[in-house]
């Protein structure tokens, strides 16, 4: 939603795919069909739910099974590059 009270921050990029259904939610990850790193080092995003957690520096909660070190290195390399 666009918000004429802040500053514009980075672009939303889309995540592919549709959405999954809200009568069969997919094991674990909800995201997890249409993540490009759910097979990144070893992570159970199809077996567990990632739980919701503040991190630091940050200044909403993230729910993932990617490191916290990772996922800056993930976005320079991969998200940044591409807004």
């Amino acid at each position: 939603m666009p918000r004429l009270d802040r500053t514009v921050r980075d672009r939303l990029l889309p995540i592919q795919g549709l959405p999954p259904s809200l009568i069969q939610v997919p094991s674990g990850c909800p995201f997890h069909p249409r993540c490009p790193y759910r097979e990144y080092d070893g992570i159970p995003c199809t077996t567990e739910v990632p739980e919701l957690l503040q991190q630091p520096g940050d200044d909403h909660p993230v729910a993932c099974h990617l490191a916290p070190a990772t996922r800056p290195e993930l976005f320079a390399r991969d998200i940044r590059p591409n807004l």
